[in-house]
C-alpha cells in the first residue's frame, strides 16, 4: 500500500485514497464483506473477515463514492474514494 493504513468501524462510510490500507473494527464473528456496487478493493470480493493483512483501496479508481455490503450491517457501507 502506497498510503498509511486507516481503521474503520465496519459498518462507517469512510474516505480513503487509492493505495491507502483498510483494517475493520467492531464486525461479527463470520463477516463477508460483499459487492454492493463497483468493488472498491484491491482483494475481493467477498472480503471475508478477519481480513487478509493486505486489503486496501484499489489503485487508480476515479474519485467518488464506491459502496459494500457487510454482512453484520443493516445496510450498505460507502467508500469516498478521494
Amino acid at each position: 500500500m502506497s498510503q498509511p493504513p486507516i481503521s474503520v468501524g465496519i459498518c462507517s462510510d469512510f474516505s480513503a485514497a487509492p493505495g491507502t490500507g483498510v483494517t475493520w473494527s467492531n464486525y461479527a464473528p463470520g463477516t463477508v464483506v460483499n459487492q454492493g456496487g463497483p468493488w472498491p478493493f484491491n482483494v475481493g470480493p467477498p472480503i471475508k473477515l478477519p481480513s487478509p493483512a493486505n486489503v486496501g483501496i484499489k489503485q487508480g479508481l476515479k474519485p467518488g463514492p464506491y459502496h459494500f455490503q457487510p454482512t453484520c450491517c443493516e445496510h450498505r457501507v460507502t467508500v469516498n474514494v478521494t
